[in-house]
């Protein structure tokens, strides 16, 4: 409950009162209410099978007693009553915190289809999508079936890596509009040295985008960033993308030519963040690029890698190239 405080911002005063109510423990109450009872007679004593005089006595003294205890009893009615404030003070946190999540997601919904629209594409810096349409069309069909998830592939410079890369993404499409893959999102990205660019910020807003325009739900810090007016920063996309994970079961992520960001060094480590760290666990990445020492260092450590020189890819250019020339023919 403390954690999550913290991670809703909740107001300070019910900050305050959980981390008072951490160092409660329910000993206290009841040492008070076991030195309480110590002071007061015992019922049993007083109404036992006694002789009438000797019961009369027992009360009497019992009365003489009360004044030298009562002190005590009242400093302990005192503390028992601390114990109750601040019982009562949880009680209407738990309920105040409860409004603040309600309201949250209330925030989340009441978002219009149009303003959603608009921070998608405040969101947008490059989009992959002609760059995807072209190497699509490139594919041969019934090649590319050997893919699986969780991969490196790496090769020489050559458009294998990316009509492979496009051919992983329409498979994936077709598996989140499945109803086998249903609360699955799906996202892709280019890289292309003509972008001549640090991709590591457009491909994180990007893959945030798709995924927001996917489940249709916007994370409320993403309206604060927008709203702010600045543009943000990697680790504040990394808190929006944790949040829109928290509405989908998996996010797949097809990367095409890593190798080409300029630089590539912070996509590398945001690339390694979301393979590995446990916020992402949702998050499956299927990367291409060429063979640097630099990027395998990092994703052999993360994933399974893949040559693009092997029997099931030669099998794919020898289809293709057959493709083609039967169509040259005609």
């Amino acid at each position: 409950m403390r954690q999550t405080c913290f991670q809703i911002r909740a107001p300070t005063n019910i900050r305050v009162i959980f981390c008072e109510v951490s160092s409660l423990r329910t000993i206290a109450c009841r040492r008070c209410m076991a030195e309480l009872e110590a002071l007061l007679p015992s019922l049993g004593a007083l109404s036992g099978p006694t002789a009438p005089g000797q019961r009369r006595t027992k009360i009497t003294l019992a009365e003489l007693a009360w004044p030298l205890k009562q002190s005590k009893a009242r400093k302990i009615l005192a503390e028992l009553s601390q114990h109750k404030a601040t019982l009562l003070l949880v009680i209407s946190g738990i309920h105040e915190l409860r409004d603040i999540e309600a309201g949250l997601q209330r925030v989340e919904a009441v978002v219009s289809g149009t303003e959603r629209r608009e921070i998608c594409s405040w969101l947008e810096r490059t989009n992959p999508s002609s760059l995807h349409n072209a190497a699509l069309r490139k594919h041969e069909p019934h090649t590319n079936a050997w893919l699986q998830p969780l991969l490196w592939i790496y090769g020489i410079p050559s458009p294998r890596k990316t009509v492979l890369a496009s051919f992983a993404i329409e498979e994936l499409k077709r598996l989140c509009d499945s109803d086998a893959a249903a609360g699955c999102a799906c996202a892709y990205y280019y890289w292309h040295y003509s972008h001549n660019q640090d991709e590591a910020l457009p491909f994180l807003s990007w893959t945030i985008n798709q995924v927001c325009r996917q489940t249709k739900r916007m994370p409320h810090q993403l309206k604060r960033l927008r709203d702010r007016g600045c543009e943000p920063t990697i680790p504040e996309l990394e808190n929006v993308l944790e949040s829109a994970l928290g509405h989908v079961k998996k996010l797949y992520i097809v990367i095409d030519a890593v190798d080409e960001s300029m630089p590539r060094e912070g996509l590398v480590r945001l690339l390694a963040t979301m393979a590995l760290e446990s916020l992402f666990q949702k998050v499956r990445i299927l990367a291409t690029s060429r063979q640097y020492r630099d990027i395998e260092r990092v994703f052999s450590g993360m994933s399974a890698a893949i040559s693009m020189t092997n029997p099931y890819v030669d099998a794919d250019i020898e289809s293709y190239v057959r493709a083609r020339l039967a169509s040259s023919y005609r």
